[in-house]
C-alpha cells in the first residue's frame, strides 16, 4: 500500500455515494473524488447533523429527513417531521421516533412512506429509542438493558429481554433470523448470545466470545481480532469455528489490532491498538499481509478505519484522514 493523500480537519467516518466520498470538517460536509482525493463540492450547515447512504440515496437526519439531490447539489425534504421526532426509513415505510424526557418514554410512530396515514402509533415508557435490524423493530433503553421485540405490523411488544446482570456490552448485530447480543459477563469476559430475531427466544450462545465482531453477512461468519487472538464464529449455528493465537505475526511487527477491524474481501483491515499503525490479516493463513505506519507524528494514534473501492481510509487522533491506495 502506498499513501496518496491526507486530509486535515476530518471529525466523522467515511461514507461513500456515487464516486466521491463524504466526510464531514466541522460543520461543513465534503465530497470528495475518489479517484483524486480533491474536495469536489462542500455544504456548510448551522451544525453536524447524521449522515446514511442506504440504497443508493444520502440521507440526513435531523427532525426532518432531508435527500441528496444530485442536480441541486444539495438537500431536500424528503419527508417532514410530523409530531415533532426524528425520522427514518422503515421497510419502504416512514418511521418516527420522540422521546419525552417528562415521561422518560419514546413515542414511536409509522406512516405510509411519502404520506401522513398513520399506520401505527405505541407509547414505550422507559425506553429512549428505536433500533432496525432488516424487517424487525426493536425498542431500547439509553444503557441497553432491555430490548422491546416489536410486531411492525401493530407496533404491540412480542417480547421485553432484559440483560442487567450482566448487561449488553452496547454491540448488538444482526443476521438473517437471529439478533446477536454481546454481554459482558466481567471485565474482559463476554458472551454471545443468538436470539430468535422476532421472539427473543435463545437459540445459542458462546462464552469466552470477543469484544466485537467483523460480520460477514453473505456467509454468517464473524471475524474477531483482541489481544493476541483471532477468533470466526458461525453464528448461523453458534458454532465456533476457529482460534488462533497471532502473538508471533503481533511480535514481527511490533503491533496489537484494535478490537474489530474493516472485513473485505482481502481479509481484515485493522488499526493498531493505541498507536498510528494499521494493516493487513489475511482470514485464510491467519498472517499479517503487511502492516504500515501513518507517519504522522508522536503521540497519534489511529480512531477509525475503513474500506472501499481499492483504497483504506485511516482517521487519526489529530482528525487527519490518511487515504492509501494499492
Amino acid at each position: 500500500m502506498k499513501k496518496i493523500i491526507e486530509l486535515s480537519n476530518i471529525t466523522s467516518i467515511p461514507e461513500f455515494y456515487n464516486g466521491m466520498v463524504l466526510v464531514y470538517s466541522s460543520n461543513v460536509l465534503l465530497f470528495i473524488s475518489e479517484k483524486t482525493g480533491k474536495i469536489v463540492h462542500k455544504i456548510s450547515f448551522d451544525n453536524w447533523y447524521p449522515l446514511e447512504v442506504s440504497d443508493g440515496k444520502v440521507l440526513m437526519y435531523r427532525n426532518n429527513l432531508f435527500i441528496y439531490d444530485d442536480e441541486l447539489k444539495n438537500f431536500v425534504v424528503y419527508q417532514n417531521s410530523i409530531s415533532g421526532g426524528s425520522i427514518s426509513i422503515y421497510n419502504n415505510k416512514i418511521i418516527e421516533s420522540k422521546y419525552d424526557r417528562a415521561t422518560n418514554s419514546v413515542q414511536i410512530i409509522l406512516y405510509e412512506e411519502k404520506g401522513n396515514k398513520k399506520l401505527w402509533q405505541n407509547f414505550f415508557s422507559n425506553r429512549r429509542g428505536k433500533c432496525i435490524f432488516g424487517k424487525h423493530l426493536y425498542i431500547t433503553d439509553l444503557s441497553l438493558k432491555y430490548i422491546d421485540f416489536i410486531d411492525a405490523e401493530s407496533g404491540e411488544v412480542r417480547n421485553t429481554l432484559h440483560f442487567e446482570n450482566p448487561p449488553i456490552s452496547r454491540f448488538i448485530y444482526y443476521y438473517e433470523d437471529t439478533l446477536i447480543v454481546s454481554l459482558n459477563v466481567n471485565r474482559g469476559e463476554f458472551h454471545l448470545l443468538g436470539l430468535d430475531a422476532v421472539t427473543g427466544e435463545e437459540k445459542w450462545r458462546i462464552e469466552n466470545a470477543f469484544y466485537i465482531y467483523a460480520p460477514d453477512n453473505s456467509t454468517g461468519l464473524f471475524y474477531a481480532l483482541s489481544g493476541y487472538f483471532y477468533q470466526v464464529i458461525d453464528v448461523k449455528n453458534g458454532k465456533l469455528v476457529c482460534v488462533d493465537d497471532l502473538s508471533a505475526e503481533m511480535s514481527k511487527f511490533d503491533v496489537i489490532p484494535e478490537a474489530g477491524g474493516c472485513l473485505t474481501e482481502d481479509g481484515i483491515y485493522f488499526r493498531g491498538r493505541m498507536s498510528a499503525k494499521f494493516g493487513l490479516l489475511n482470514i485464510h493463513t491467519h498472517k499479517f499481509e503487511f502492516v504500515e505506519d501513518l507517519g504522522a507524528g508522536k503521540d497519534v494514534w489511529t480512531t477509525n478505519i475503513q474500506y472501499h473501492n481499492g483504497k483504506v481510509y485511516v482517521l487519526d487522533s489529530k482528525d487527519v484522514l490518511h487515504i492509501w491506495g494499492k
